[in-house]
Protein backbone atom coordinates (compact mmCIF):
# COMPACT_ATOMS: atom_id res chain seq x y z
CA UNK A 1 0.00 0.00 0.00
CA UNK A 2 1.08 3.51 -0.78
CA UNK A 3 -0.05 6.25 1.60
CA UNK A 4 -1.24 9.47 -0.04
CA UNK A 5 -2.94 12.56 1.38
CA UNK A 6 -6.44 11.17 0.97
CA UNK A 7 -5.84 7.53 1.92
CA UNK A 8 -4.09 4.51 0.50
CA UNK A 9 -3.51 3.24 -3.01
CA UNK A 10 -2.71 -0.40 -3.61
CA UNK A 11 0.40 -1.42 -5.51
CA UNK A 12 -1.93 -3.14 -7.99
CA UNK A 13 -3.88 0.04 -8.69
CA UNK A 14 -0.64 1.98 -9.20
CA UNK A 15 0.74 -0.75 -11.45
CA UNK A 16 -2.47 -0.60 -13.50
CA UNK A 17 -2.13 3.17 -13.72
CA UNK A 18 1.48 2.97 -14.95
CA UNK A 19 0.38 0.43 -17.57
CA UNK A 20 -2.33 2.93 -18.59
CA UNK A 21 0.34 5.66 -18.75
CA UNK A 22 2.20 3.65 -21.39
CA UNK A 23 -0.79 4.13 -23.70
CA UNK A 24 -0.83 7.86 -23.06
CA UNK A 25 2.80 8.12 -24.16
CA UNK A 26 2.26 5.80 -27.11
CA UNK A 27 -0.55 8.09 -28.32
CA UNK A 28 2.03 10.85 -28.94
CA UNK A 29 3.40 9.02 -32.01
CA UNK A 30 0.21 8.90 -34.11
CA UNK A 31 -0.64 12.45 -33.09
CA UNK A 32 2.76 13.63 -34.35
CA UNK A 33 2.63 11.52 -37.52
CA UNK A 34 -0.80 12.86 -38.45
CA UNK A 35 0.26 16.49 -37.88
CA UNK A 36 -2.34 16.93 -35.14
CA UNK A 37 -2.75 20.63 -34.35
CA UNK A 38 -3.50 19.91 -30.68
CA UNK A 39 -0.39 17.80 -30.03
CA UNK A 40 1.15 20.50 -27.83
CA UNK A 41 -2.06 20.74 -25.78
CA UNK A 42 -1.97 16.97 -25.27
CA UNK A 43 1.72 17.08 -24.27
CA UNK A 44 1.13 19.84 -21.72
CA UNK A 45 -1.80 17.94 -20.24
CA UNK A 46 0.33 14.81 -19.91
CA UNK A 47 3.08 16.89 -18.33
CA UNK A 48 0.64 18.27 -15.74
CA UNK A 49 -0.48 14.73 -14.99
CA UNK A 50 3.10 13.61 -14.36
CA UNK A 51 3.77 16.60 -12.14
CA UNK A 52 0.63 15.66 -10.21
CA UNK A 53 2.03 12.13 -9.85
CA UNK A 54 5.18 13.53 -8.27
CA UNK A 55 3.04 15.52 -5.83
CA UNK A 56 0.91 12.48 -5.02
CA UNK A 57 3.82 10.03 -4.76
CA UNK A 58 6.58 12.12 -3.19
CA UNK A 59 9.28 9.49 -3.76
CA UNK A 60 8.96 10.09 -7.51
CA UNK A 61 10.48 13.55 -7.03
CA UNK A 62 13.76 11.81 -6.20
CA UNK A 63 13.52 9.15 -8.93
CA UNK A 64 15.94 9.95 -11.80
CA UNK A 65 13.93 7.89 -14.29
CA UNK A 66 10.79 9.86 -13.50
CA UNK A 67 12.67 13.12 -14.01
CA UNK A 68 13.78 11.75 -17.39
CA UNK A 69 10.09 11.32 -18.36
CA UNK A 70 9.45 14.95 -17.52
CA UNK A 71 12.50 15.96 -19.54
CA UNK A 72 11.27 14.07 -22.61
CA UNK A 73 7.89 15.78 -22.41
CA UNK A 74 9.48 19.18 -21.87
CA UNK A 75 11.64 18.73 -24.97
CA UNK A 76 8.59 17.78 -27.03
CA UNK A 77 6.73 20.85 -25.75
CA UNK A 78 9.57 23.31 -26.28
CA UNK A 79 11.12 22.11 -29.54
CA UNK A 80 10.35 20.97 -33.05
CA UNK A 81 11.04 17.26 -33.52
CA UNK A 82 10.85 14.73 -36.32
CA UNK A 83 8.63 11.66 -36.45
CA UNK A 84 11.76 9.54 -36.03
CA UNK A 85 12.86 11.48 -32.93
CA UNK A 86 9.34 11.18 -31.59
CA UNK A 87 9.29 7.42 -32.08
CA UNK A 88 12.71 6.96 -30.48
CA UNK A 89 11.90 9.09 -27.44
CA UNK A 90 8.39 7.72 -26.93
CA UNK A 91 9.78 4.17 -26.94
CA UNK A 92 12.43 5.28 -24.44
CA UNK A 93 9.72 6.84 -22.24
CA UNK A 94 7.71 3.61 -22.34
CA UNK A 95 10.77 1.62 -21.22
CA UNK A 96 11.22 4.10 -18.36
CA UNK A 97 7.57 3.82 -17.33
CA UNK A 98 7.80 0.03 -17.30
CA UNK A 99 11.01 0.21 -15.27
CA UNK A 100 9.43 2.53 -12.68
CA UNK A 101 6.37 0.29 -12.52
CA UNK A 102 8.54 -2.77 -11.93
CA UNK A 103 10.73 -1.03 -9.36
CA UNK A 104 7.96 0.41 -7.20
CA UNK A 105 4.68 -1.37 -7.89
CA UNK A 106 5.10 -4.75 -9.60
CA UNK A 107 8.14 -6.34 -7.99
CA UNK A 108 10.26 -6.39 -4.90
CA UNK A 109 9.16 -4.81 -1.65
CA UNK A 110 7.03 -2.02 -3.08
CA UNK A 111 5.26 -1.50 0.28
CA UNK A 112 8.51 -0.09 1.66
CA UNK A 113 8.08 3.13 -0.32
Amino acid sequence: MIIVNYGELSNKSMSNYFNFLVGKFFKIMPLKESGCKTLNVYLKSLQRELIGNAELLCFLKEEPQFISLLNILQYFISNEFTNNECSTDVKKAIRIINSINQKYFSGGDADAK
